[in-house]
């Protein structure tokens, strides 16, 4: 739903990070287009399928394509994207959203594992996030529940009191599936895809956190 947000109060803020922290599309494309290249897979194609999912998910749908074993092959691709992590730097509004936001209620919840988080956060210049559910800390990857879940759970929250911030589709409906609202950022995609947000938004810039003593105030100023 588009439209203006009154200032909503709740209990802690649930934060992806490629495409809504960071801009980290360049050195992440870099990667998969010289993975896709090396290992003789379509680079086009397979690039229209890696925004919000898991490497691990991603090469699940090429296994039979790959003369390497899938462990082989996401062993292979950090290398290839941590060649252009110079590329990587913050978005508007990130680094002001993480100040102003107390560690304890936040969570950044990522599709790259946790290590690749911390590496991705420091090549932006943004600060480390103590609480993180990355790819390998769930069976499932976005659109699945799990990773809000789980951010959830670490909070020791109910999802209803949470807030996603997100800009894919994919990461949309994890937020939904885990009984999150959710603004949706179009950093990197139209509003028509982000339509199963609950609402929208250019970038964080749009969002201001207040800390009050039980809760945080968030206001968005939607597209």
């Amino acid at each position: 739903m588009i439209g203006t947000m009154p200032q909503l109060s709740i209990e802690a803020l649930l934060v992806d990070m490629d495409g809504t922290l960071i801009d980290s599309t360049a050195a992440i494309e870099v990667g998969w287009r010289s993975f896709a290249e090396h290992w003789g897979l379509d680079p086009d194609e397979l690039l229209s399928q890696i925004h919000g999912r898991r490497a691990a998910d991603v090469i699940a749908r090429y296994a039979s394509q790959l003369p390497i074993s899938p462990e082989q092959a996401i062993a292979d691709l950090p290398r290839r994207i941590g060649e252009a992590l110079s590329d990587v730097v913050a978005l508007p509004g990130a680094l002001h959203l993480l100040r102003s936001t107390p560690t304890d209620r936040l969570v950044v919840v990522s599709s790259a594992t946790r290590a690749e988080i911390v590496l991705r956060l420091a090549a932006a210049r943004l600060p480390r996030a103590p609480l993180m559910v990355g790819a390998d800390d769930v069976d499932r990857g976005k659109p699945s529940p799990d990773p809000y879940r789980r951010g959830v759970q670490m909070l020791g929250l109910e999802p209803v009191r949470c807030l996603v911030l997100e800009d894919a589709p994919a990461g949309i409906d994890s937020a939904s599936a885990a009984g999150c609202m959710s603004v949706g950022l179009l950093t990197t995609h139209t509003a028509v895809e982000m339509a199963g947000a609950t609402y929208i938004a250019d970038d964080l810039s749009a969002v201001t956190v207040t800390s009050a003593s039980d809760a945080l105030l968030v206001t968005v100023s939607t597209s």
